[in-house]
């Protein structure tokens, strides 16, 4: 079986998908620019799998996907200590992430800040995951 490369297009398609799904209070939470460019964005040759059907929890939903729904969670729906909470939660992974790389790699280096994080990413350029490329995209389009 031939294994689909997920592009950009199709993350913005599925989550476009999502929020049409959505109840119109919650559709109104969400900056209408960002729907915009969801849709402006979102390959229109992809048939997206979302079943509308099923709730979320119970569809096999890509990383990306799920990635870009918290984000929008988090940007558009939560209340303030909410969202410090998950940041937060958020910061502490991202430290053990940085601590288990570390000790594979043998280096006591950690990454301390935000600017020393962007300074590593420039390091890294073309080699720069999908991921990352989708969370860079966003922050940028959120002005964060």
């Amino acid at each position: 079986m031939e294994e689909i490369i997920y592009k950009d297009g199709y993350l913005y398609k599925d989550v476009y998908t999502i929020i049409q799904m959505m109840g119109e209070e919650l559709k109104e939470k969400i900056n209408p620019q960002f729907i915009s460019f969801l849709e402006e964005n979102q390959d229109k040759e992809y048939i997206s799998q979302i079943d509308s059907s099923k709730p979320l929890k119970e569809q096999a939903l890509r990383k990306e996907v799920r990635l870009l729904l918290s984000i929008i969670y988090i940007q558009y729906f939560c209340n303030k200590e909410k969202k410090i909470e998950l940041l937060e939660h958020d910061k502490r992974l991202l430290e053990e992430y940085n601590a288990n790389v570390n000790t594979i790699f043998k280096t006591e280096e950690t990454v301390t800040s935000k600017n020393e994080i962007e300074e590593k990413s420039l390091v890294v350029g073309s080699n720069e995951s999908f991921i990352s490329r989708i969370i860079n995209k966003i922050k940028k389009f959120l002005n964060l």
